[in-house]
Formats: structure tokens, C-alpha cells, sequence
């Protein structure tokens, strides 16, 4: 789990920085490197003008409501199906890092212990 910044209201270290740890925030972030070109893990044999090879590690259609476009008074954003907001960057690239109920997963993993299946 991690935090979003904000800025403090008052702290006795406001002189030094004007950043405070803000809410938690559970939303996806970071890039999966396996498919980012220029970076250590990319692995070309997954690079394909299609697209499809992505979609079969991230494939929104399994997810029960897969999202494409939310708007808010803070933020708006947009990805184009396949590429869903709960798998993958604005810039169509899929997201590192997830927040996964750690009891569902305890739960899930005692009940099935021989084989684990993502829950979303």
C-alpha cells in the first residue's frame, strides 16, 4: 500500500519540506517492465504490432466489469478496449503493481491450496 502526496497544513518540519504522506491509495501503478521498451526485463519476443501477446497476460475481458472511461471532477481518463483502466496506463501499458485483499488471497489459497487463480 502507498500513500498519494498532499500538502501539509502544519508541520514543525514545513521549513524543510512541504509534502505530507496523504490517504492510501490502492490504484494500480508503476509498468510491467517485461513490456517497456528500454528497460532491463523487456523482452522483445512479447513486442507485437497487434497487441495480442499483452492481452493474453492482462486480458480485461475477465474481469467481471472491465472500465474504459472514467470521468471525475479531478480526473478524466481514457483507454481504448481492449486496454482497460484496471490493468493498464493511459498510455497502453500494463500496471506493475496491484492492491489484492490479502484475506480473500489467505482464504483462496487454503481452500485451493494445489492451484491459485487471480480473483478481481
Amino acid at each position: 500500500m502507498r500513500t498519494e502526496d498532499q500538502e501539509c497544513t502544519e508541520s514543525k518540519f514545513d521549513k524543510i519540506q512541504d509534502l505530507c504522506s496523504g490517504p492510501r491509495s490502492i490504484v494500480p501503478y508503476g509498468v510491467d517492465p517485461v513490456f517497456k521498451r528500454g528497460t532491463q526485463l523487456f523482452n522483445p519476443d512479447f513486442d507485437d504490432a497487434q497487441e495480442e501477446l499483452v492481452q493474453k497476460f492482462y486480458n480485461c475481458s475477465a474481469l467481471p466489469n472491465p472500465t474504459y472511461v472514467i470521468s471525475t471532477s479531478e480526473a478524466q481518463s481514457n483507454n481504448e478496449p481492449p486496454f482497460c483502466i484496471e490493468l493498464f496506463s493511459s498510455q497502453g501499458l500494463p500496471y506493475a503493481f496491484y492492491n489484492h485483499n490479502l484475506t480473500e488471497r489467505v482464504s483462496h489459497t487454503q481452500t485451493h491450496s494445489s492451484h491459485f487463480e487471480w480473483r478481481w
